[in-house]
């Protein structure tokens, strides 16, 4: 696995933890658990090279 794959899982791994275990009790709850399946998904982009521009961090 090349530097951003690896990147990217631990990327995909930490929003996902975060977005399930989250005490989700305050004002910006769904807002926050937005951005963390954003993040998510720019990790699982990462690893599946799926942009083009991931694609070029490896070279």
């Amino acid at each position: 696995m090349k530097k951003s794959q690896i990147l990217g899982i631990i990327i995909f791994i930490a929003s996902i933890f975060l977005a399930l275990l989250w005490d989700k009790q305050f004002k910006y709850a769904d807002f926050f658990d937005f951005i963390l399946g954003i993040v998510a998904a720019l990790g699982a982009s990462m690893v599946l090279k799926l942009f083009p521009v991931f694609r070029k961090l490896d070279k």
